[in-house]
Order: structure tokens, then sequence, then C-alpha cells
């Protein structure tokens, strides 16, 4: 059995994940910086820019009440 598909920031990599959550630490600094400055075309580039970090299956799904079982 083979597994595809599996980036190099998968849970079995701990250096790739604290990368990770680095980068997304910073995106949210320069988000709260963008948006106590009041420059909100910045902010919302940075929101697009975090959105990378969420996993697919909760950036697509629909909220819980709304699924049907």
């Amino acid at each position: 059995m083979s597994v595809s598909g599996i980036s190099s920031t998968s849970f079995f990599d701990p250096q790739g994940i604290q990368n990770t959550m680095q980068k997304a630490r910073q995106g949210f600094q320069l988000l709260g910086q963008d948006l106590q400055s009041g420059n909100l075309s910045a902010a919302q580039s940075d929101f697009t820019a975090l959105q990378q970090f969420v996993p697919q299956s909760t950036a697509t799904s629909s909220s819980p009440t709304s699924r049907s079982i």
C-alpha cells in the first residue's frame, strides 16, 4: 500500500511544521499591524495569504449545523 500526495510539511516532519507555524505567526502579525494602521487593502492581502495555512477540507466545508447526516 502506498500513500501519495503527502507534502513535506506533514505531521511526520516536525521541522516543516515549525517552519509553517512561524510563517503563519508572521502572517498574523502583519495582518494585525495592517488592521491597526487602517490599511485594509494590505490586510485583505494578508488574510488571503493566511488562507494557505487552513486545511482544504476545513476551508471549503459548510458549517456543522448545515451538514446532513
